[in-house]
Protein backbone atom coordinates (compact mmCIF):
# COMPACT_ATOMS: atom_id res chain seq x y z
CA UNK A 1 0.00 0.00 0.00
CA UNK A 2 2.79 2.40 0.88
CA UNK A 3 4.46 1.77 -2.49
CA UNK A 4 1.25 2.63 -4.36
CA UNK A 5 0.90 5.80 -2.27
CA UNK A 6 4.42 7.00 -3.10
CA UNK A 7 3.99 6.11 -6.79
CA UNK A 8 0.77 8.12 -6.96
CA UNK A 9 2.43 11.07 -5.22
CA UNK A 10 5.32 11.02 -7.69
CA UNK A 11 2.91 11.02 -10.66
CA UNK A 12 1.11 14.08 -9.28
CA UNK A 13 4.37 15.96 -8.65
CA UNK A 14 5.69 15.08 -12.10
CA UNK A 15 2.48 16.33 -13.73
CA UNK A 16 2.75 19.61 -11.84
CA UNK A 17 6.35 19.96 -12.99
CA UNK A 18 5.32 19.57 -16.64
CA UNK A 19 2.56 22.14 -16.23
CA UNK A 20 5.05 24.58 -14.75
CA UNK A 21 7.45 24.09 -17.66
CA UNK A 22 4.63 24.65 -20.12
CA UNK A 23 3.76 27.96 -18.48
CA UNK A 24 7.40 29.08 -18.50
CA UNK A 25 7.73 28.30 -22.22
CA UNK A 26 4.54 30.19 -22.94
CA UNK A 27 5.88 33.27 -21.17
CA UNK A 28 8.99 33.23 -23.39
CA UNK A 29 6.97 33.31 -26.63
CA UNK A 30 6.81 36.75 -28.26
CA UNK A 31 4.74 37.65 -31.31
CA UNK A 32 6.65 37.86 -34.59
CA UNK A 33 7.23 41.20 -36.28
CA UNK A 34 5.39 41.90 -39.51
CA UNK A 35 7.25 43.02 -42.65
CA UNK A 36 5.40 44.74 -45.48
CA UNK A 37 6.53 46.07 -48.87
CA UNK A 38 4.88 49.12 -50.46
CA UNK A 39 5.57 50.46 -53.96
CA UNK A 40 5.41 54.20 -54.48
CA UNK A 41 2.36 55.60 -56.24
CA UNK A 42 3.59 56.56 -59.71
CA UNK A 43 0.56 58.81 -60.19
CA UNK A 44 1.66 60.91 -57.21
CA UNK A 45 5.44 60.78 -57.83
CA UNK A 46 7.21 63.45 -59.84
CA UNK A 47 9.72 66.29 -59.78
CA UNK A 48 9.71 70.08 -59.98
CA UNK A 49 12.48 72.06 -61.70
CA UNK A 50 13.27 75.72 -61.01
CA UNK A 51 15.23 77.62 -63.67
CA UNK A 52 18.55 79.22 -62.53
CA UNK A 53 17.08 82.71 -62.78
CA UNK A 54 13.88 81.67 -61.03
CA UNK A 55 11.78 82.64 -64.03
CA UNK A 56 10.12 79.31 -64.73
CA UNK A 57 8.99 76.22 -62.88
CA UNK A 58 8.52 72.93 -64.70
CA UNK A 59 6.52 70.07 -63.17
CA UNK A 60 7.00 66.50 -64.39
CA UNK A 61 4.91 63.50 -63.29
CA UNK A 62 6.54 60.08 -63.04
CA UNK A 63 3.54 58.45 -64.72
CA UNK A 64 4.66 60.28 -67.90
CA UNK A 65 8.46 60.38 -67.56
CA UNK A 66 9.00 57.00 -65.77
CA UNK A 67 11.69 58.61 -63.62
CA UNK A 68 12.28 61.45 -61.17
CA UNK A 69 15.24 63.80 -60.75
CA UNK A 70 16.77 65.48 -57.70
CA UNK A 71 19.67 67.93 -57.36
CA UNK A 72 21.27 70.65 -59.48
CA UNK A 73 21.60 69.89 -63.19
CA UNK A 74 25.33 70.32 -64.06
CA UNK A 75 24.46 71.11 -67.69
CA UNK A 76 21.68 73.68 -67.34
CA UNK A 77 21.77 74.78 -63.71
CA UNK A 78 18.13 73.95 -62.94
CA UNK A 79 17.41 73.01 -59.34
CA UNK A 80 15.18 69.94 -59.31
CA UNK A 81 13.33 68.45 -56.36
CA UNK A 82 11.82 64.94 -56.46
CA UNK A 83 8.73 63.62 -54.70
CA UNK A 84 7.79 60.06 -53.73
CA UNK A 85 4.49 58.93 -52.23
CA UNK A 86 3.99 55.58 -50.46
CA UNK A 87 0.37 54.98 -49.33
CA UNK A 88 0.11 53.23 -45.98
CA UNK A 89 -3.54 52.14 -46.05
CA UNK A 90 -5.00 48.80 -47.09
CA UNK A 91 -4.26 45.21 -46.13
CA UNK A 92 -0.57 45.47 -47.09
CA UNK A 93 -0.08 48.86 -45.43
CA UNK A 94 0.99 49.82 -41.93
CA UNK A 95 -1.80 50.07 -39.32
CA UNK A 96 -2.19 53.20 -37.24
CA UNK A 97 -0.51 52.74 -33.88
CA UNK A 98 1.97 50.12 -35.09
CA UNK A 99 5.38 50.14 -33.43
CA UNK A 100 7.95 50.75 -36.19
CA UNK A 101 11.02 48.53 -35.80
CA UNK A 102 12.76 49.30 -39.10
CA UNK A 103 12.05 51.06 -42.39
CA UNK A 104 14.02 51.38 -45.63
CA UNK A 105 13.46 52.70 -49.13
CA UNK A 106 15.06 51.08 -52.16
CA UNK A 107 15.82 53.32 -55.15
CA UNK A 108 17.22 52.21 -58.49
CA UNK A 109 19.59 54.94 -59.66
CA UNK A 110 19.67 55.35 -63.43
CA UNK A 111 22.33 58.06 -63.46
CA UNK A 112 24.47 60.24 -61.22
CA UNK A 113 25.61 63.44 -62.95
CA UNK A 114 28.20 65.55 -61.15
CA UNK A 115 30.46 68.44 -62.03
CA UNK A 116 34.10 67.54 -62.85
CA UNK A 117 36.12 66.72 -59.74
CA UNK A 118 33.09 65.83 -57.65
CA UNK A 119 31.97 62.28 -56.89
CA UNK A 120 29.22 62.72 -54.30
CA UNK A 121 25.77 64.25 -54.42
CA UNK A 122 24.41 64.77 -50.88
CA UNK A 123 20.61 64.72 -51.00
CA UNK A 124 18.35 66.01 -48.25
CA UNK A 125 15.40 63.66 -47.71
CA UNK A 126 12.48 65.57 -46.23
CA UNK A 127 9.36 64.03 -44.74
CA UNK A 128 6.39 66.01 -46.07
CA UNK A 129 2.63 65.62 -46.16
CA UNK A 130 0.61 67.13 -49.01
CA UNK A 131 -3.16 66.98 -49.31
CA UNK A 132 -4.01 65.90 -51.90
CA UNK A 133 -0.74 64.15 -52.89
CA UNK A 134 -1.22 64.53 -56.67
CA UNK A 135 -0.83 66.25 -58.98
CA UNK A 136 2.17 68.27 -57.86
CA UNK A 137 1.88 72.05 -57.83
CA UNK A 138 4.57 74.75 -57.89
CA UNK A 139 4.25 75.51 -54.15
CA UNK A 140 5.34 71.95 -53.34
CA UNK A 141 8.87 72.96 -54.37
CA UNK A 142 9.28 75.46 -51.53
CA UNK A 143 9.78 74.53 -47.85
CA UNK A 144 8.23 77.88 -46.92
CA UNK A 145 4.85 76.77 -48.26
CA UNK A 146 5.31 73.01 -47.80
CA UNK A 147 7.55 72.68 -44.73
CA UNK A 148 9.47 69.53 -43.90
CA UNK A 149 8.31 67.58 -40.86
CA UNK A 150 11.66 65.82 -40.38
CA UNK A 151 14.83 65.55 -42.48
CA UNK A 152 17.86 63.35 -43.04
CA UNK A 153 20.79 63.52 -45.47
CA UNK A 154 22.09 60.76 -47.73
CA UNK A 155 25.22 60.89 -49.97
CA UNK A 156 24.75 59.41 -53.43
CA UNK A 157 27.96 58.55 -55.28
CA UNK A 158 28.80 57.98 -58.94
CA UNK A 159 29.07 54.20 -58.51
CA UNK A 160 25.39 54.11 -57.48
CA UNK A 161 24.47 54.54 -61.15
CA UNK A 162 22.91 51.33 -62.45
CA UNK A 163 22.39 49.94 -58.96
CA UNK A 164 19.74 49.67 -56.26
CA UNK A 165 20.44 51.87 -53.23
CA UNK A 166 18.95 51.04 -49.84
CA UNK A 167 18.38 53.93 -47.42
CA UNK A 168 17.45 53.56 -43.75
CA UNK A 169 14.46 55.86 -43.11
CA UNK A 170 13.35 54.43 -39.76
CA UNK A 171 13.23 57.82 -37.94
CA UNK A 172 11.07 59.29 -40.72
CA UNK A 173 8.65 56.35 -40.65
CA UNK A 174 8.43 56.54 -36.87
CA UNK A 175 7.48 60.21 -37.21
CA UNK A 176 4.79 59.26 -39.74
CA UNK A 177 3.27 56.93 -37.16
CA UNK A 178 3.54 59.48 -34.39
CA UNK A 179 1.61 61.99 -36.52
CA UNK A 180 -0.86 59.36 -37.81
CA UNK A 181 -0.19 60.33 -41.44
CA UNK A 182 -1.93 58.35 -44.22
CA UNK A 183 1.23 58.04 -46.33
CA UNK A 184 5.01 58.10 -46.25
CA UNK A 185 5.79 61.04 -48.53
CA UNK A 186 9.24 62.52 -49.10
CA UNK A 187 10.85 65.39 -51.01
CA UNK A 188 14.45 64.94 -52.19
CA UNK A 189 16.67 67.95 -52.87
CA UNK A 190 20.28 69.10 -52.74
CA UNK A 191 21.62 69.30 -49.19
CA UNK A 192 23.12 72.76 -49.34
CA UNK A 193 24.38 72.48 -45.76
CA UNK A 194 27.18 70.14 -46.91
CA UNK A 195 27.34 70.65 -50.68
CA UNK A 196 27.75 73.76 -52.81
CA UNK A 197 28.37 72.17 -56.22
CA UNK A 198 26.21 70.83 -59.02
CA UNK A 199 25.05 67.22 -58.96
CA UNK A 200 21.95 65.36 -60.09
CA UNK A 201 20.51 61.90 -59.41
CA UNK A 202 18.09 60.14 -61.77
CA UNK A 203 15.77 57.68 -59.98
CA UNK A 204 13.90 54.99 -61.88
CA UNK A 205 10.12 55.07 -61.37
CA UNK A 206 8.79 52.63 -63.94
CA UNK A 207 8.78 48.82 -63.81
CA UNK A 208 7.78 47.15 -60.54
CA UNK A 209 11.16 45.43 -60.14
CA UNK A 210 12.98 48.78 -60.15
CA UNK A 211 10.26 51.11 -58.84
CA UNK A 212 10.83 52.87 -55.51
CA UNK A 213 9.99 50.48 -52.67
CA UNK A 214 9.28 51.12 -48.98
CA UNK A 215 9.87 48.18 -46.64
CA UNK A 216 8.57 48.48 -43.09
CA UNK A 217 9.02 46.09 -40.18
CA UNK A 218 6.57 46.68 -37.36
CA UNK A 219 4.89 45.00 -34.43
Amino acid sequence: MKNWFFIGLMVVLTSMSFVGCSDDNHDDITPSNIITHILSDQNADGDIALAPDGSTITISQAVDTKNILAGIDPDFGDEIRAFLYFPLGGTDGVPVGADIVDATIELFINRVAVAPGLGTVPILIELVSFDPPAPLVADDFFPTTQPALLTMSFPFVTRDAGNMVVIDVTPLMQEVQRLNLPAFQIRLRTDFSVFAGDGLIDIDDDAAETAPLLTVEYR
